[in-house]
């Protein structure tokens, strides 16, 4: 009942995406604009390759999608730096009637407003003598950051003002981050894909050796038992991060080590237990592979993860072609793109180490298993992921994929009797969340 309340409550403090983010604005800005850095990058590729990142939802978005984003925020509240944005994308899209009652609105205001509108007027409203408009392209470069919204406003300037080499010095600027971008794309995308290949292979190896380890299955504890044991582990991986963060300095050691107090209640109580009934957590998890299993255990993690990474793409795919699709701001890594190189650090080891060891110990370790004592095995799996997915919180691309992961994992525990290989798969999975996230929007 208590980690029903922990839930409900979580959710119900959660609301929006948007107002689950410290710098929604900053951060949709940084989004958009590598987006559009790399789609200009995009139109230079074969067809092939445009056509291969549109079918697995790496296509760059347009121009209505932005601005469709930029529209979530209050009219009333923007900053003046997110009206100039999305001024330009209005420009850009050819929507010059709404574009000028905007520059109006800015041109009215204080600075640094009113500076803006001038530049919005020079560039899409009355062009400006071509001194004035090298004056203005000085200021804009001055006091903006160089992205694809600057860049663009500066081009679109110097275009007015036939000012070739400032238009070719602002297309470079573009061209040359939107390659950037392009070339992590195809990291990521081959890195994938390998994984895929290694996977196929390692399938075929392990058809006939699938154990790892002895994790008895049906589990060693009664329905009642299991279910006791899961949501006191689960209350207390809620609860201690969440007091954590409300009554501890938000720094990078206390992120560092948040998920581990969480952990630590929850195998206490389940050592406690498997040791009052004689056996320990190294025996009834498959934490003690067979000798001379290490290649297995490797290969085994490797397979779900690539089972995962091939599933949760085929699914964006299928939801995305119905229109099922979820807000940018759901698993938005904020603190990854603001934070200090420590804080990053921090929560990479909260998302890489410590959440695959507990997160697996708690769905795949004690609610599967119990699951499995009154239900088939791909019922209690799919059951045991959907819980999973609901704690993430995401919207219904992310929910269905943490789903699919979820029930892989569960499925990889079952057939080789041990929670290693999904702990590995798991933190394979977020490093290269985590890992895609800091190349293309950080970095």
């Amino acid at each position: 009942m208590l980690t029903a309340l922990l839930v409900a409550f979580f959710y119900y403090g959660w609301g929006s995406p948007l107002a689950n983010l410290e710098r929604p604005e900053e951060s949709l800005e940084r989004l958009v604009s590598r987006e559009l850095d790399l789609r200009q990058a995009f139109e230079q590729t074969s067809r092939w390759e445009r056509r291969l990142y549109e079918l697995t939802g790496s296509d760059p978005e347009s121009f209505d999608d932005a601005i469709e984003r930029f529209d979530e925020f209050d009219e009333e509240q923007r900053s003046a730096r997110t009206d100039l944005d999305l001024v330009v994308l209005l420009g850009e899209a050819g929507l010059l009637e709404r574009a000028v009652s905007l520059i109006e609105a800015l041109q009215s205001a204080d600075d640094p407003a009113a500076q803006y509108g001038r530049w919005l007027e020079a560039a899409y409203l009355d062009a400006p003598p071509a001194e004035e408009a090298a004056a203005l392209t000085e200021q804009i470069r001055r006091d903006l950051p160089r992205d694809w919204f600057t860049d663009t406003l500066v081009r679109r300037i110097a275009t007015r003002v036939d000012d070739q080499a400032e238009e070719a010095r602002a297309e470079a600027s573009i061209e040359a981050r939107g390659r950037s971008l392009l070339r992590r794309v195809r990291l990521l995308t081959a890195t994938g894909t390998g994984l895929l290949g290694l996977g196929l292979v390692v399938a075929w190896r392990l058809r006939r050796s699938p154990r790892v380890a002895e994790a008895p299955m049906p589990p060693p504890w009664r329905d009642l038992d299991g279910w006791g044991l899961f949501f006191r582990a689960t209350f207390a991986y809620l609860l201690v991060p969440a007091a954590a963060v409300l009554l501890l300095p938000r720094m990078a050691p206390v992120t560092a080590v948040m998920g581990l107090m969480g952990g630590v209640p929850m195998l206490w109580w389940t050592r406690r237990y498997v040791h009052a009934r004689g056996r320990s957590l190294r025996s009834t998890f498959g934490l003690r592979p067979r000798e001379g299993s290490g290649l297995r255990l490797l290969g085994w993690g490797l397979l779900l993860l690539a089972i995962s990474m091939a599933g949760e793409s085929l699914l964006y795919m299928g939801l995305g072609a119905l229109g099922l699709t979820s807000h940018w701001a759901d698993g938005f890594l904020e603190e990854f793109l603001w934070g200090s190189p420590a804080a990053v650090v921090a929560g990479t080891l909260d998302g890489v180490g410590w959440a695959p060891m507990f997160e697996e110990l708690a769905f795949r370790g004690l609610l599967y298993p119990t699951l499995r004592l009154r239900l088939p095995v791909w019922l209690a799996a799919l059951l045991s992921a959907a819980v999973f997915a609901v704690a993430h919180g995401y919207g219904i691309q992310g929910f269905v994929a943490v789903t699919w992961s979820g029930m892989t994992w569960a499925l990889g525990y079952e057939r080789t009797r041990s929670l290693l290989p999904g702990v590995l798969a798991h933190a394979g999975s977020n490093l290269l969340a985590t890992a895609s996230f800091l190349l293309l929007l950080r970095f």
